[in-house]
């Protein structure tokens, strides 16, 4: 009797395991700009743009009188940057500018102007050439204005660091009114820390032990519980796969808050979603049934 029984059971362990897709995402710590005389190597202006805040200064004074023609020249090191997942376009984010113009005045600029953008690409915004140092504005020293925005506050990257720095250097060159060579120059710079995307998903309880005749469902059920690992995180999707591997004549379907959920089918949640999950898992011989599923969220 009890050899007929054994048969007929089948003992089914169910591991699962998380994993988290945007382990090249990056969030903004700090930044830096900078402006400064290139030639002498003074500090003309030092600040501390943050997101959705730039520096914005249209007031450093220099000893000189510039006189036209300028030139701008943009260099860059973006640290692998394949996007900004959070990136919206407004106000000065992404933007790197430097002009001089006439102390006192608000007109007769020369200034060049680029913006970082989503797609981690660099486009060019305003470029002004009327700057004059002719007349009544002999006696006036140049003035430079400068902006140094940061583009968002995620930065997803092909970089393998966990702290990695991006900057934009913008340098005008010309001539003052004795005819000498001057440089100037606005740098922003930007520290990114990699997201700590672990605590992102768990699965309580991670081992199911169940046991059941062979032919009939057995049932389990198990949380998946999501957690924003830190503020202003993208909305997330998630899915689950069988791991390869596990014996054969043994099947597992899965259906919960979502409803029936297939292997491999995303959808979207948040966070904060304790999602409650049933296992049915179906043998159709007496055997020690192992199967792995593993749940990934993605984070972008």
């Amino acid at each position: 009797m009890n050899k007929m029984l054994k048969r007929k059971l089948a003992l089914i362990l169910l591991f699962l395991s998380t994993s988290v897709c945007g382990s090249n995402l990056y969030v903004f710590e700090s930044g830096e700009s900078l402006v400064t005389d290139v030639l002498t190597g003074t500090v003309l202006y030092r600040g501390a743009p943050s997101v959705g805040n730039s520096t914005n200064i249209s007031t450093i004074t220099t000893s000189y009188t510039m006189c036209p023609p300028t030139t701008f020249e943009l260099e860059t090191d973006l640290a692998g940057v394949i996007r900004f997942p959070d990136y919206n376009g407004s106000g000065d984010s992404g933007r790197i500018h430097l002009n001089l113009h006439p102390g006192g005045y608000s007109s007769y600029y020369d200034l060049d102007e680029y913006r970082l953008i989503g797609n981690g690409s660099i486009v060019q915004e305003r470029r002004w050439k009327d700057l004059s140092c002719s007349g009544s504005l002999k006696t006036r020293k140049t003035a430079l204005g400068a902006v140094c925005g940061v583009t968002a506050r995620l930065m997803e990257s092909s970089a393998t660091e966990d702290t990695v720095y991006t900057s934009m250097q913008l340098t005008a060159t010309g001539e003052d009114a004795d005819q000498k060579q001057r440089k100037f120059r606005t740098t922003c710079t930007y520290k990114w820390k990699r997201a700590p995307l672990e605590t992102a998903v768990q699965v309580k309880p991670e081992v199911l032990n169940l046991t059941g005749k062979v032919g009939e469902r057995v049932l389990g059920n198990f949380d998946v519980i999501l957690t924003a690992p830190f503020s202003n995180t993208p909305s997330p999707r998630l899915t689950w796969d069988r791991v390869e591997g596990g014996e054969s004549g043994c099947e597992v379907r899965l259906w919960g808050n979502y409803g029936n959920w297939n292997a491999g089918e995303w959808r979207w949640v948040n966070y904060g979603d304790v999602i409650h999950v049933t296992a049915a898992v179906t043998s159709n011989k007496p055997q020690v049934c192992t199967k792995k599923l593993n749940w990934t969220v993605e984070i972008m």
